[in-house]
């Protein structure tokens, strides 16, 4: 019994810890992560309405959250989703025209760069 209740005291500070406030010092950096979303999002409501839109404006939600209240959730799905999509267009590429693989490339490279360099750090407290 004295187990679980130590395992479910881990758990608990575990998520404690993942949406803790972090620094909000490098919160300037998610403005790659929203300018790319921005992107992708507003081509994709113009190519099939607003319902293909959804998804991005969730990612979008989860980039002003951030920049609001820095946390390792979030920083964490962010850096998952446009690594993910990075890998994607790195992995299905096989078309011909270099051009829009270097601008889908760079869509998910910069933002997934600087996320992995400016993760939120610890509230140091004096």
């Amino acid at each position: 019994m004295e187990e679980i209740k130590h395992l479910s005291w881990q758990i608990v500070m575990f998520l404690r810890k993942l949406i803790e406030p972090r620094s909000r010092q490098r919160r300037w950096m998610y403005v790659f992560p929203v300018a790319s979303t921005l992107l992708l999002g507003l081509v994709s409501v113009g190519m099939a309405g607003i319902t293909a839109g959804i998804l991005y404006f969730v990612v979008l939600a989860v980039c002003v959250t951030q920049i609001l209240r820095p946390t390792i959730l979030g920083w964490s799905v962010l850096t998952v989703i446009f690594l993910a999509y990075l890998v994607g267009v790195a992995w299905q590429w096989d078309q011909p025209p270099r051009s829009e693989f270097v601008v889908f490339l760079a869509v998910g490279t910069i933002p997934s760069a600087a996320l992995l360099c400016c993760w939120p750090k610890r509230i140091r407290v004096s």
